[in-house]
């Protein structure tokens, strides 16, 4: 039962640090729908519940966010925004494969080319550009040549027409690695009109027949007769109209752009400019005057206009005409005027918009360099607190070193003052001894010099036990004096110690004060009646209140060296001044057992051989 519980928690771990499975299988899905059906793709994606994306780990998110902003891209979406596009960025910049950072770089490119901003628009597309991986076969070919395309349309919307041939050439390329062959000669074809606006026509017009008879070979017979209708304008400049009917004529079957009255559709209204051109240089004075008033009356774009009134000017200025010549010559001249006046407008919005970008290039800058700043001044602060928190520790450090030396010096003063004092008190009973056998000898030889006039006793006998009891006497008085330099000496070391250490002991004598709480009474209520035994509670409370009062007891003994409980025990009795008999009474062991543990406990605390005596005088100078 465990083990299967246990199982089911791995599984759900795993499932939770996978995301939502489900979820990768639904976005792969629409992602082959992407190119195809960016519609179905787009309701795909939208059909995924809040729960659900809240089920989603954060690479799930990003990859859900590139889908549903790719397609709604690709159904022409007006993008308003870029931040989702650069929240996309900044984590495909860590994270992800190539070719889903450059379609993040990609689509931020668009939304800034939706909102004008052409320079941002342009540096996105190079990012985008930079990402692809074209070492790797996973390269996405078709993503790359569309990037290049709209990098081109950009400069072609700036009147930059070589960077926007480069940009084509590098398009159609990546469109013909990708297999797309029809994709890559109308990137080719669009190169044509960069070519005319040069004024290469020879180049515009070879690529336009190139593509025209590529489209043609692939039964592609509406886009060969487009191509071939911009090719009529081409060979009438040329002079040769014969080929220019003929394309025209292609044109008017074959395009959809012509009507069943013959009459262009809407927006395809450059037709009549080619028919008018045409009638011009084929001196049909009349259907070119028709053709051209058919532009001007149909025309929307100021050049489509422009170019009907100049053709118009020059028609009546042949005629002689001179009333319709003034009037398409003031007609040509405002709607030129006109055309400049838009051009100039584009112009200032293209400022503009390299204006703001400069602007906001440089406010970012600045935004980067405040954020550096602030980073340098936070490290450096962190830096002084770190140099101050250090030399805080070192103060420390050496605070506690001269605590430690102090209570090293105080123990060994306390222990040899113990010491003094055991021997003076041995040395007083020596002492003692001493006077006393010198008075038993005194006695001795005052009794032999009574005894000296008996007859009983041999005078050589008596001469010689009483030099003997003599010379005893001497060696006694000799050893009396020593002992009583010895007493003399320890008595003037002991009270130099009260003397200069009084304060420590007063100090002790108040702290054992403070041990008066009514746990210590009851164990000094144990010591009065043996048969009463301490509970395991009443040691815990022992236990907490030299935690309060001696809080480094715990940490030195119990903690640091790791002595059993009743080892410990026996430190925290010691220390509240029990006598070892009594701990043996509190504890219910024998006095031999405790002196035992005392002798064994000093060697473990202060790694030398001692007597039980020793560790009770070294604990409490310790503590």
């Amino acid at each position: 039962m465990r083990r299967t519980a246990h199982l089911l928690l791995l599984a759900l771990l795993l499932a939770a640090c996978g995301g939502w499975r489900g979820g990768d299988r639904l976005m792969s899905r629409a992602d082959s729908l992407m190119y195809a059906r960016p519609e179905a793709a787009l309701a795909l994606l939208d059909s995924i519940s809040e729960a659900d994306r809240a089920r989603m780990s954060k690479g799930q998110r990003m990859r859900y966010e590139l889908l549903r902003l790719s397609a709604q891209n690709k159904c022409d979406t007006l993008f308003r925004s870029d931040s989702l596009q650069l929240m996309l960025t900044e984590y495909y910049d860590h994270h992800g494969t190539a070719n889903e950072r450059m379609t993040a770089y990609y689509l931020l490119g668009r939304a800034y080319a939706d909102m004008g901003e052409a320079p941002a628009a342009l540096q996105a597309y190079q990012k985008a550009a930079e990402a692809a991986d074209t070492e790797s076969k996973d390269i996405d070919y078709h993503q790359l040549s569309i990037i290049h395309g709209q990098t081109g349309l950009l400069y072609q919307k700036q009147n930059l027409a070589r960077y926007d041939i480069e940009e084509l050439s590098q398009a159609s390329r990546y469109a013909l690695m990708d297999g797309d062959t029809l994709s890559s000669v109308l990137y080719e074809e669009l190169k044509a009109s960069e070519y005319y606006m040069l004024g290469e026509k020879d180049s515009c017009l070879m690529i336009r027949e190139k593509a025209a008879r590529f489209f043609e070979e692939k039964d592609e017979n509406t886009l060969a007769a487009i191509i071939r209708g911009q090719c009529a304008l081409n060979y009438i400049e040329h002079g040769d109209l014969d080929k220019a009917a003929e394309y025209l004529r292609n044109y008017e079957m074959q395009s959809g752009h012509i009507g069943h009255e013959g009459e262009a559709l809407p927006g395809r209204e450059i037709y009549y400019f080619w028919k008018g051109k045409f009638h011009e240089a084929s001196d049909q004075t009349d259907s070119a005057i028709t053709y051209y008033r058919k532009l001007m009356d149909k025309a929307t774009s100021f050049n489509d206009k422009n170019a009907a009134a100049d053709g118009l000017y020059r028609l009546f200025s042949s005629l002689g005409i001179k009333d319709s010549t003034v009037k398409y010559a003031v007609l040509s001249t405002q709607l030129g005027d006109s055309v400049y006046s838009r051009s100039t407008a584009d112009m200032l919005q293209r400022l503009q918009a390299e204006f703001n970008y400069s602007r906001n290039q440089r406010m970012a800058d600045q935004r980067k360099l405040e954020i550096e700043a602030g980073r340098r001044s936070t490290l450096m602060v962190l830096l002084i607190c770190g140099v101050i928190a250090a030399f805080t520790l070192y103060l420390l450090y050496l605070y506690r070193r001269m605590l430690r030396l102090k209570e090293s010096e105080i123990l060994a003063i306390k222990v040899a003052n113990e010491q003094d004092r055991k021997d003076l008190a041995i040395t007083r009973c020596k002492l003692q001894t001493l006077m006393k056998q010198k008075e038993s000898l005194n006695l001795e030889v005052e009794r032999y010099m009574q005894e000296k006039d008996s007859a009983a006793l041999e005078k050589s006998k008596w001469r010689s036990e009483l030099g003997q009891k003599r010379r005893e006497t001497a060696h006694l008085e000799r050893e009396i004096a020593e002992k009583d330099a010895l007493v003399t000496l320890l008595e003037r070391r002991v009270k130099e110690y009260e003397q200069r250490y009084s304060t420590i002991d007063i100090a002790e004598d108040k702290s054992a004060n403070r041990f008066q709480t009514p746990i210590f009474d009851r164990f000094r209520y144990l010591v009065y009646h043996p048969l009463t035994k301490p509970t395991a509670k009443e040691w815990l409370q022992l236990e907490k209140m030299m935690e309060e009062y001696m809080p480094a007891v715990k940490l030195n003994l119990k903690e640091k060296f790791r002595i059993k409980e009743d080892d410990y025990h026996i430190c925290l009795l010691i220390l509240l001044s029990f006598a070892p008999g009594e701990i043996a009474t509190i504890m219910d062991v024998s006095n031999d057992l405790i002196a035992k543990k005392r002798k064994r406990l000093h060697k473990k605390i202060f790694r030398e051989e001692g007597s039980p005596s020793d560790l009770d005088l070294k604990l409490r100078a310790l503590f």
